[in-house]
């Protein structure tokens, strides 16, 4: 990290950041062999209540809790409790899969790897609640799934996978989830600050905000348990920085070795933007750049970067508490200033960006004035007297039908939407995406029902 003068360049550099992706709050991590640990805070835990960031807050690590669980699975593997090698229905009786409409029984370790071909949109199986089979109720939900490659042949994320052996971690231990990580992973590495589970009363929890179409607003996403192997460990900056340390055997612990094997990647064929990376056991693994370790999460409300350089013993970690995708944008940085090296990372989640729905929000906003304003005229005129009913002739007849079947399609159209285009449901589009989408949303209803209902009074009262 810089020093001196060049420590207020680089604050302002990521203030700017922060303007730009409507950021409310942010603590950045930097671990280096030798060297004093760094963790530098800015923004807000609350907006409204003015509580800055510090070292102490707490985030929801999103995807970058997926190392977590994939510890849990080898130190579970090392007791004899799991073999990777063995089928999901050895645990689950029943649990299969389908491909080209051959069943398929996944593997532990396709699981682990990413491979097993289950696709990113299964996280619309993730029921909501909090209940103590949410686990149980995901494996269910995925039982007999369609999947996107046959098994073992592709690296194909998906949150899933890692939720599925979350619920083995159950089935094995006879424990809840949450109780054997706390016990037996988070206390071992004497990670005292960090959790799993959205803990929303806990005073040092930062909100949760969503990026918007001028701002980012607090925002109470719903809770899935079902998905907290994945994506719902809690932590700080301070837990942070000890957890880059035990990655990169900084530190000491009995689980070392364990913790090295969960970096090291299995070869699996990669396609598409996945070319240059491989999948560890709840890491990516970047194959060129000297085997830089890291991952990135995006959860409703938090955006997570966590990443170090073994050979190097050089780690970077951003979190953010809000879904801006501009946290990978300041890892980056951050990054550049310690290694000299500029280069973007991939996001694990496609289609969650506000940028489009944002613009067609305030399309869909200045239609709506101009049509509410011709509605206003028109009611105007049926109360002046201008406008008077008319009873329906052949032709009008016809073209109220045509309408109206119009209207019903598009409605049709538009509630198949997720489903169609990326294979999710509206929850699921709805929870994970820009507060802007759900604006968008909105405003499209408006305009549609005001559309119908103007082009009735037209057809009905005219002039």
């Amino acid at each position: 990290m810089p020093m001196d003068r060049e420590i207020i360049r680089e604050k302002q550099v990521i203030k700017k950041i922060m303007k730009k992706g409507k950021i409310p709050g942010v603590c950045i991590v930097v671990v280096r062999k030798g060297k004093e640990d760094i963790i530098e805070c800015f923004g807000y835990a609350d907006m409204k209540k003015k509580i800055p960031v510090t070292p102490a807050t707490r985030f929801e690590l999103a995807s970058c809790s997926k190392s977590f669980t994939g510890l849990a699975v080898l130190q579970l593997e090392k007791k004899k409790l799991i073999n990777l090698n063995d089928p999901v229905s050895k645990y689950f009786p029943g649990f299969y899969a389908s491909y080209n409409d051959e069943k398929f029984d996944l593997t532990v370790n396709q699981l682990l790897r990413h491979t097993s071909g289950i696709p990113w949109e299964a996280v619309s199986l993730i029921p909501p609640g909090n209940g103590k089979d949410s686990l149980k109720d995901t494996v269910k939900n995925a039982t007999g799934i369609l999947l996107n490659n046959m098994p073992g042949k592709r690296l194909g994320y998906s949150s899933v996978n890692y939720d599925i052996l979350g619920a083995i971690i159950e089935k094995v231990t006879g424990k809840s989830f949450e109780e054997y990580i706390r016990g037996r992973v988070l206390k071992t590495l004497k990670l005292n600050d960090t959790s799993v589970g959205v803990d929303r009363n806990n005073p040092l929890m930062a909100s949760g905000y969503k990026t918007g179409l001028f701002f980012a607003g607090k925002y109470d996403a719903p809770v899935f348990r079902g998905n907290n192997p994945a994506a719902y460990f809690i932590s700080n900056g301070k837990d942070v920085a000890r957890w880059l340390k035990l990655q990169m055997g900084l530190e000491k612990t009995a689980m070392a070795s364990l913790i090295k094997k969960t970096q090291k990647p299995v070869r699996s064929p990669s396609y598409g933007r996945w070319q240059k990376y491989a999948y560890a056991a709840g890491w990516i693994v970047r194959k060129e750049k000297a085997g830089e370790v890291f991952h990135t999460g995006f959860n409703p409300t938090f955006t997570c970067y966590i990443g170090f350089k073994p050979k190097e013993k050089t780690g970077v970690a951003v979190l953010v508490n809000s879904n801006s995708f501009n946290t990978l944008t300041i890892a980056d940085y951050v990054m550049g200033l310690i290694s000299g090296e500029r280069r973007k990372r991939i996001y694990l989640v496609p289609f969650f960006s506000g940028k489009y729905s944002s613009v067609i929000s305030i399309l869909l906003g200045s239609y709506l004035i101009f049509a509410l304003h011709w509605f206003v005229s028109v009611v105007s005129g049926i109360l002046a007297g201008v406008r008077r009913f008319t009873p329906l002739n052949e032709e009008r007849t016809v073209l109220l039908f045509l309408i109206s079947g119009l209207f019903i399609a598009v409605l049709t159209g538009f509630y198949l939407y997720p489903g169609k285009f990326h294979k999710v449901n509206w929850r699921t589009r709805i929870v994970w995406s820009a507060k802007s989408f759900l604006t968008a949303v909105i405003l499209f209803l408006l305009s549609t029902g005001l559309n119908y209902a103007l082009v009735l009074l037209l057809i009905l009262f005219p002039s």
